[in-house]
């Protein structure tokens, strides 16, 4: 059972706090709801306590020093993403969704290796690493008790730092190159399966 203070990730939502445990009606029936506030949404969410449905997709926060350490290597984990720029949506959106920070940190740390060798993106690029930012600020704010704000500003600063510690010669841009001209299910995305979830991306590449 849940207790108010509890630091949680709830999958697809992202990580928030349990800021009550309210009783009421539902169904005929008395039951419990724990109330998780959730700072990059700016939403509270009432959940059924102990409803297996629940419990299933809810989840400790990463530990702090973990955490720390991922986001401080996040240019180390990037891989060169899919060139067209609707299949990155799509695994990107798919990632976000059925992922957790391990995933969030890998997937920005993929765009901060674009950036950093100057590869233009996308408008939907660009909405992917915001949300990104912006759970992973809401797990760091979860397990540092830092505020959201100072969280997602921490982010943000070691995303453009990651982003400058790649040079033009560790990527090349035409790995992000539209390949319009080619049909469709002949474009080359590979699925890597990573802790029982598939991703699109191609092969890892080495930065310094």
């Amino acid at each position: 059972m849940q207790e108010i203070g509890d630091k949680l990730r709830y999958k697809k939502i992202g990580s928030g706090t349990v800021i009550d445990i309210v009783s009421r009606k539902f169904c005929g029936q008395d039951r419990q709801f724990i109330v998780i506030e959730f700072p990059h949404r700016a939403m509270k969410a009432q959940l059924p306590a102990g409803d297996p449905k629940i419990t299933k997709n809810l989840f400790p926060v990463t530990e702090r020093k973990a955490l720390e350490a991922m986001i401080q290597h996040m240019h180390s984990q990037g891989k060169l993403l899919a060139r067209t720029w609707n299949i990155r949506k799509e695994a990107g959106e798919e990632v976000i969704s059925e992922g957790g920070p391990c995933e969030w940190i890998e997937l920005l740390g993929s765009y901060s290796v674009a950036k950093g060798a100057g590869v233009p993106i996308t408008a939907s690029d660009k909405t992917l690493v915001e949300n990104l930012i912006d759970l992973i600020a809401a797990e760091f704010c979860c397990a540092s008790g830092k505020n959201f704000e100072e969280s997602k500003e921490i982010i943000g600063l070691y995303y453009e730092d990651a982003a400058k510690k790649i040079s033009q010669t560790d990527y090349q841009a035409e790995h992000f190159e539209t390949m319009e001209a080619i049909p469709k299910l002949k474009r080359p995305t590979t699925l890597i399966r990573a802790e029982g979830r598939l991703r699109k991306f191609a092969k890892p590449i080495a930065v310094s």
